[in-house]
């Protein structure tokens, strides 16, 4: 019976050749799982890491979160308080811009802006005051927006989402 390997490698003894023919597939499994089993724990120390890292974040930023709740609440209210829009006669609208001195309102279907003042109506003020804490969830947004995480905080944004991705967007 002729050994295969002996026609290639014809300087090998064919002792070396059945060695590795008898011990080769036990030395593949024990590499092989030893190399799986290592990378299977850094692959578990790293999640790990990155929940631990999302659940502080999520301490240290509890009270902007109920700011950004807060602000939630104040854009949704406004928006059901506004008249129909004059161009379609739609009532839905949703935060575009907010600077330091008016919010511009969005119509949802024929994008027609209402820019108030912060006289107009009394959530405005709230909404102005409450925008910074939106800026410190966007800074988490742009950097983790496909992970879990920031998929719920999109979620929590829901009352100005338009904003978040309009702002999201930018570089």
């Amino acid at each position: 019976m002729r050994c295969l390997p002996a026609i290639f490698y014809p300087n090998l003894p064919l002792s070396v050749w059945s060695f590795f023919r008898d011990v080769g597939p036990l030395i593949a499994i024990c590499v092989g799982g030893s190399l799986l089993a290592v990378l299977g724990y850094m692959t578990l120390a790293e999640l790990l890491t990155r929940k631990r890292r999302r659940q502080q974040w999520l301490a240290q930023n509890r009270a902007t979160l109920r700011k950004v709740m807060i602000l939630g609440y104040f854009a949704g209210s406004l928006g059901r308080k506004l008249p129909a829009c004059g161009n379609c006669g739609q009532s839905q609208y949703h935060l575009w811009h907010c600077g330091k001195r008016r919010v511009v309102y969005r119509c949802s279907h024929c994008n027609h802006s209402y820019p108030l003042s912060p006289f107009s109506y009394p959530e405005i003020r709230f909404i102005i005051y409450y925008l910074p804490a939106l800026q410190v969830v966007q800074i988490w947004l742009n950097k983790y927006g496909r992970s879990m995480l920031g998929r719920h905080l999109l979620k929590l944004c829901r009352p100005v989402e338009h904003y978040c991705k309009k702002r999201l967007l930018r570089p």
